[in-house]
């Protein structure tokens, strides 16, 4: 999620063609370019470049923001996370459930013990 939130609109360059994701911040402080290859991908950031202009926070050079025009934080996004997986579920516990196994001392997810 780290890596996710400290992307800056700048670490995503696009062509018509193609377009790659520059990780700046990544594990160790590497750094690594990923390519973005899927045009549907780099119409929605072209899209979403276009009508940024009338967002607060327009001049955040941070690629996801907030409502207030701030840097999208991490936890946001694990709490959109939740709801997303909440959603399609349909059972309340989607995400959430995930969290409560596959941990040390906890039992394995699908096992039917995760619930």
């Amino acid at each position: 999620m780290a890596e996710l939130v400290a992307l800056d609109d700048d670490d995503v360059p696009l062509s018509a063609r193609k377009g790659k994701v520059i990780v700046r911040s990544g594990k160790g402080e590497t750094s690594r370019e990923i390519p973005l290859l899927d045009g549907t991908a780099r119409t929605s950031i072209t899209e979403r470049r276009t009508n940024r202009a009338s967002w607060p926070g327009a001049d955040t050079p941070a690629l996801f923001l907030n409502r207030r025009g701030g840097r999208l934080s991490a936890r946001a996004v694990d709490q959109l996370m939740d709801e997303l997986a909440t959603d399609a579920d349909g059972d309340g516990r989607g995400e959430r459930r995930g969290r409560a196994c596959d941990g040390p001392g906890r039992p394995r997810c699908g096992d039917g013990q995760g619930r």
